[in-house]
């Protein structure tokens, strides 16, 4: 597998996360945890997008 696919999948695996995370707390304020973790998820798919750049 080229190392393009495997940055793309790893992009596409943290947004799958961020979007479940993002239907779970529609419509409601995220308590600190769930704010840690989308920050986190935010800034990892940065970081991937970047790579695939």
């Amino acid at each position: 597998m080229s190392k393009l696919k495997t940055l793309k999948e790893q992009r596409a695996s943290i947004y799958t996360e961020i979007d479940e995370l993002r239907k779970a707390t529609d419509g409601k304020e995220m308590n600190s945890e769930e704010q840690t973790k989308w920050d986190r998820l935010l800034s990892d798919y940065e970081k991937s997008d970047k790579s695939v750049d």
